[in-house]
């Protein structure tokens, strides 16, 4: 199944729709000896994979968000970008811009016709130098910072966030705090297996 479209295909509410309509007509279905998560995921972690995004040049940018601290993402810009929805992928606990599924999505996004940021959570993937204060869960005050850059700078018409684990507790506690104020440009915000409950 392809997901690749052309400037031609947006707005985007139609192709996202397209997508879900295709992703609906075939539903995943695990090959029979992975139907065991634990086996899936032990697999997953041997296998090696490639990531068509690394394909692509990237662009480090940080972004200042507090007076003595800086988020790095590195941003996978489409020729036109400014026509072109843009994805922003937020690892989980002790993760990465390069994790592994951080790498698929943004393939995936990509060659779907998304810009993508692999963003990286303050202090992570190699930028400790560039905050004083750990991340945690509860820390969204970057991703305000980062949104209104990526609005007001780069006049991106069209946003979305997408977050693993901790990432998604994140990016769905900015979305509340967002609230009936979320500019119009962010569209829609995704959580992959947030820890909602984080002391259970």
């Amino acid at each position: 199944m392809s997901l690749k479209t052309t400037s031609s295909d947006f707005p985007i509410s139609s192709s996202l729709d397209l997508i879900a309509r295709r992703f609906s007509e075939r539903p995943f279905e695990p090959p029979a000896l992975l139907r065991n998560g634990h086996a899936m995921t032990i697999l997953g972690t041997q296998r090696p994979r490639r990531f068509s995004i690394l394909n692509h040049p990237a662009e480090r940018r940080e972004f200042q968000t507090e007076a003595d601290t800086h988020v790095v993402a590195y941003c996978h810009w489409q020729s036109d970008r400014q026509q072109r929805p843009t994805l922003l992928v937020i690892h989980g606990l002790e993760g990465s811009s390069d994790a592994g599924y951080v790498l698929g999505t943004a393939s995936k996004a990509f060659a779907a016709g998304f810009n993508v940021l692999r963003c990286n959570v303050r202090g992570c993937g190699g930028t400790l130098h560039l905050s004083p204060k750990l991340y945690h869960s509860g820390l969204t005050v970057d991703w305000h910072f980062v949104l209104r850059e990526l609005i007001e700078r780069d006049k991106l018409p069209q946003l979305f966030l997408t977050g693993f684990s901790m990432g998604g507790n994140q990016s769905l506690k900015f979305a509340g705090e967002l609230g009936a104020d979320a500019p119009k440009e962010l569209r829609g915000v995704c959580a992959i297996s947030p820890p909602i409950d984080l002391e259970a």
